[in-house]
This record gives C-alpha cells, sequence and structure tokens, in this order.
C-alpha cells in the first residue's frame, strides 16, 4: 500500500485545544508538487505530533512535513493576524513498518521537514530511524524559532541511520532568529556509529545558528566515515 500526496492532507487549531495529532502507516509515501501532511497551531494549543510508519519516504519538488506554531489568518480580511500562536510545536517521527525505514529522501528546493515556532512556544523535534537519509537540490530538515520569548527555544534534530549524504544544498538547520536557544542536531547510526556520513557541494552541510543573542544549539555527530568535499559545511 501506498500513500500519494500532492495537496495538502492535516489540520490546524485557532483556539486553544490542541491540534490533533497524525499516525500514518504505508509501505511507500511519495509527497511532492508542494503537497503536504501538517498538523499546525495558530493558537494556544500545541501542534499535534506526526507519527509516520513506512519502508520509503520521499519529499520532492517541495513537498513538505510540518507541525510548527504559525501564524493565522483573519476570515474577515483575508489578512495575517498580528498576535503570534502561544501552543508549541510538534514531535514529528519517522520509522520503519518494523524497525528502521529503509530510505528517506528529500530533494529539492522547499522539500523538507519543518517543526518550527514563530511564538513563545517551544519548537518541535524530528526523530528519524532509516537504513539510508538523503537530502539533495535544497532539500532540508528545519527546526526554526523566530519566537518572541525565551521559552520559545528551537526544536532538535536526531537522525538514526547507517548512511547520511547531504549534496547538491541538503541541509540539516537548528537555527533561531528570536529570543530563544537554538536546538540541537544529532547524526548517528542506527545502533551505535553511522557508516558513513557524506556531506557534498557548495551550500550542503549541518547547522546551528543564531542571528539574536540566544545561545547556539550543539552538533553531535558520530560516524564511523564522515567526508566533506567541494564545499560542504559542518
Amino acid at each position: 500500500m501506498g500513500v500519494f500526496v500532492n495537496g495538502t492532507n492535516g489540520g490546524e487549531i485557532f483556539g486553544g485545544a490542541s491540534s490533533a495529532g497524525l499516525n500514518i502507516t504505508a509501505h511507500d509515501i511519495l509527497i511532492t508538487d508542494g503537497g503536504s501532511i501538517r498538523t499546525d497551531t495558530n493558537g494556544a494549543g500545541a501542534a499535534g505530533p506526526i507519527n509516520i510508519s513506512t519502508a520509503n519516504l520521499q519529499l520532492t519538488n517541495g513537498g513538505q512535513i510540518q507541525s510548527s506554531s504559525r501564524f493565522g489568518i483573519n476570515f474577515e480580511t483575508g489578512l495575517p493576524v498580528d498576535v503570534p500562536p502561544s501552543g508549541h510545536a510538534g514531535a514529528i517521527s519517522i520509522e520503519g513498518l518494523i524497525g528502521p525505514a529503509q530510505s528517506i529522501l528529500i530533494d529539492g528546493q522547499k522539500s523538507g521537514i519543518f517543526p518550527d515556532t514563530v511564538g513563545p512556544g517551544a519548537g518541535g523535534s524530528v526523530n528519524i530511524l532509516a537504513s539510508a537519509v538523503t537530502l539533495q537540490n535544497g532539500g532540508t530538515l528545519s527546526a526554526a524559532t523566530s519566537g518572541t520569548a525565551p521559552s520559545a527555544t528551537g526544536g532538535t534534530i536526531v537522525v538514526k541511520a547507517d548512511t547520511v549524504s547531504l549534496n547538491t544544498g541538503g541541509t540539516m538547520t537548528a537555527m533561531s532568529t528570536g529570543a530563544g536557544a537554538a536546538g540541537q542536531i544529532t547524526v548517528q547510526g542506527v545502533a551505535s556509529s553511522a557508516q558513513s556520513v557524506l556531506i557534498d557541494g557548495s551550500g550542503s552541510g549541518i547547522f546551528t545558528d543564531t542571528h539574536g543573542t540566544s545561545a547556539g544549539g550543539n552538533i553531535s555527530v558520530n560516524s564511523n566515515s564522515g567526508t566533506l568535499e567541494k564545499g560542504g559545511t559542518l
């Protein structure tokens, strides 16, 4: 059984209650052409968690998975509201049907996984368990915070995979442009050390950045073999 998404599936919460979570189980999942699976919050409630069990996941051509806090829309004016949501972003977890997923591919600009936060609530987390993870052509794992309070800490990214490849602009990023500290990024193997981590090409890399007074996050990479080439950054 497979899942194909090129529209938008998911839910948003505008009031004080928490958004419902999503649990998806399928052998193959393709999210493409700007399609997304998301659980967002625009209010005081938390964004719901997203749990995906699959053998193969592909996010291409702008395909996204989101569990974020983000500004809502005023239904009367059609314009974004001025007050940021106070709810925190949700957790996004991806693994196999039994054990690790076989392959996770994030390919193309705007393709990625995003547990971001814009208000005082904390960012969400990304947890991936897979044999192989590839981010390329601008594909990203991003846990960003532009939150308005120190409580708006950025989310964490944990990738447990035997082979990890970031090339042609593929990135993992934990960034803060607000008052909260940036999150942490951990890359390791399914059981212990990864077999190999490749970061290849200008713009490809693993980053924890801060553009304000908040602290940057830590990066931990545990691999038997690590290669940075052609401008790759760690």
